[in-house]
């Protein structure tokens, strides 16, 4: 098995069905396209800017606050021993330092009042940054119900009878007739009925 420091989270399998393996990236562009990530972009900042103030101010966390919210969850995924929360840390690529760090942020996050989270917005991150919001975003659980979300899509396109690149040219037709706006309030089954009408239309039109 590689290290955990030769491979981005982002390349993480978190599903697969049959021959096809779908990755970390892929549920969250899913999440990007429902407009469903802005959100948790804007938490995980605040946390990180929790954390830089902390830090700036010299600030010592409750240890006993941190360490009752990790046991919680490792007793939550049933990680009993070290051993077996190393093992499920080191399947996600993550590490114990990560996941101390995550739960540290977690308490700064709701210990401190009046932080100003930065304002870079997730497709101009840098790639340390976006690395960390993978890791807060699979420790979370959030990683996890973008799967879920984005197999639904999935399950649907199987039943239509599409691949998953022609999903995606679909999505990112879409997208472009709509000025490439991704904070759509629709409901996601009005946001792929109309993205699959599209791709129907190309479809249709170029002869596939």
């Amino acid at each position: 098995m590689p290290s955990t420091e030769s491979v981005s989270h982002y390349d993480l399998i978190v599903c697969a069905c049959g021959d096809q393996e779908y990755t970390a990236r892929d549920a969250i562009e899913a999440a990007i396209f429902r407009g469903e990530l802005d959100a948790t972009w804007k938490k995980f900042l605040h946390s990180v800017a929790a954390e830089k103030q902390a830090d700036e101010l010299d600030l010592d966390p409750d240890e006993s606050a941190i360490s009752g919210a990790a046991e919680a969850f490792r007793y939550e995924h049933d990680l009993i021993t070290a051993e077996e929360t190393e093992a499920w840390l080191e399947n996600r690529g993550l590490t114990f330092d990560d996941f101390s760090d995550y739960f540290s942020r977690q308490y700064y996050a709701g210990a401190l009042h009046d932080i100003v989270p930065g304002e870079v917005e997730y497709a101009s991150a840098s790639s340390e940054l976006r690395e960390l919001f993978v890791a807060e975003l699979i420790l979370s659980g959030e990683l996890e119900r973008m799967t879920k979300e984005l197999m639904c899509s999935e399950s649907f396109l199987i039943v239509m009878g599409l691949s998953r690149h022609n999903l995606r040219i679909g999505l990112r037709g879409w997208g472009a007739i709509r000025s490439g706006s991704m904070n759509c309030s629709r409901s996601r089954r009005h946001i792929t009925a109309a993205a699959t009408r599209w791709l129907f239309r190309k479809h249709a039109s170029a002869n596939w």
